[in-house]
């Protein structure tokens, strides 16, 4: 985050028997079997199928010395067609610009509400010059890139945990391009599961709110069902041969769910993210319209002071942002969303 800047990749390594048993797990090799299933060959948007934990590339992409914390690290992994793929995602946490902290336990910035955030210390990114300044506020679970026509305004303070809040500045002419690249973060790479309440192969979750302002406070637009919502990367999956691919879909409500105990055996589809998904003349038309959460199903009506401290923005009763994703919020692991901002 940029006020101040926080960058903690060079923070000391962590030790710990649960970020130890994380490496570990990752680590081990997976016998693939015989033949990988087959998910729809013949279909153009075919997945491209791994099988198996990834190789870890990236151990120590970020540390936070809090309770609660939990490792956040980069595999690699080669598919059945032979492509390579980085898992959860390629991302530019280390090279973006960086969002400005509303709440971080990690930075401890943790305002008790807006009011308490100096809007005039956020840096603004210029698009165009002669456009107007509009401020967004975003909560994540976990990580997020901010796109304004095609450009990167933010890339998300903490990719993985404690749960953290933040703000963007932005100089842009009206219509634009809001796009977000998210990321459910895993700890098993390549098998998007993670370590939860002491079960090792526990399904993640995504979802994510935002709310655009102009200059003037007034909300100029918020997450919501007219967003469109792509996934990428799918994962834990029994059965590749279970996704559903027709008319841009890629989905998965006939997939089973392996049990949290069990991570033998798992696949994972994978998708190449598009060069030009974030710009405006990119075609969306055939994304599926993103799919609305409650409060409730992420998770944040309990104890979660990163987004109750600001529900007057999230959730304001005129302009309410829903909590959006892709069609499923436990096997989409990277997702893409994109709307028009009048």
């Amino acid at each position: 985050m940029t006020s101040p800047a926080f960058r903690a990749t060079g923070a000391t390594k962590p030790r710990g028997a649960h970020f130890t048993a994380v490496i570990a797990a990752t680590l081990v090799a997976s016998c693939s079997p015989a033949s990988e299933p087959d998910a729809g060959a013949a279909d153009p948007d075919a997945p491209s199928i791994s099988h198996g934990l990834a190789q870890m590339i990236d151990p120590y992409m970020y540390a936070c010395d809090v309770p609660k914390w939990r490792p956040t690290a980069q595999g690699r992994i080669t598919a059945s067609d032979g492509t390579e793929w980085t898992v959860p995602a390629d991302v530019a946490f280390k090279t973006g610009p960086r969002v400005t902290d509303m709440y971080n336990d990690c930075t401890g910035i943790m305002l008790g509400s807006v009011a308490e955030l100096d809007l005039e210390s956020v840096p603004i990114a210029e698009i165009d010059a002669d456009g107007e300044v509009i401020t967004a506020y975003f909560f994540v679970d976990n990580y997020m890139e901010a796109y304004v026509n095609g450009t990167l305004v933010g890339a998300d303070a903490v990719p993985y945990w404690p749960f953290n809040s933040s703000v963007v500045r932005f100089r842009v002419k009206r219509p634009f391009t809001a796009a977000f690249k998210l990321v459910d973060w895993e700890e098993n790479l390549g098998i998007g599961s993670e370590v939860m309440r002491g079960v090792p192969f526990h399904q993640g979750d995504g979802g994510m709110t935002a709310v655009y302002r102009n200059e003037a406070g007034e909300t100029i637009g918020y997450t919501s069902g007219e967003w469109r919502a792509q996934v990428y990367y799918i994962s834990p999956l029994r059965d590749p041969k279970c996704l559903g691919l027709a008319d841009g879909a890629r989905l998965t409500d006939q997939c089973e769910i392996p049990t949290p105990e069990d991570g033998t055996n798992v696949y994972a589809a994978h998708w190449p993210v598009p060069e030009e998904w974030a710009k405006p003349e990119f075609d969306d038309s055939n994304w599926p319209l993103a799919t609305i959460y409650t409060n409730e199903a992420i998770g944040v009506s309990i104890q979660r002071p990163a987004y109750e401290n600001f529900a007057d923005i999230f959730d304001d009763t005129e302009a309410d942002a829903a909590f959006i994703w892709s069609s499923n919020l436990l096997l989409d692991n990277l997702v893409l969303l994109r709307n028009t901002i009048e």
